[in-house]
């Protein structure tokens, strides 16, 4: 969860997929995997302190610079609808 929006996990970015931007913050709390993340910088999947950036692209993808170096594609619920 970013500035109040849902966003999904799409997997890892492919080579030159999107273009790391402005960053947004970092993971500041992790809850269980079944819970749904409510409050922003939150996620049930990635750890506390990883980095989260706006892609260059689209500010409906965030990128996530993982501890392994890797990155991880999140999108928002209307991404997916043309608006972003």
């Amino acid at each position: 969860m970013v500035n109040g929006e849902k966003y999904t996990w799409q997997g890892e970015i492919e080579k030159d997929e999107f273009t790391i931007g402005e960053k947004v913050g970092e993971v500041e709390k992790k809850v269980e995997k079944e819970v749904m993340p409510k409050t922003n910088f939150s996620s049930n999947i990635l750890e506390v302190g990883e980095e989260i950036y706006i892609a260059a692209e689209s500010k409906k993808v965030m990128m996530i610079k993982r501890e392994d170096e890797s990155y991880y594609k999140f999108t928002a619920e209307s991404y997916f609808k043309g608006d972003g």
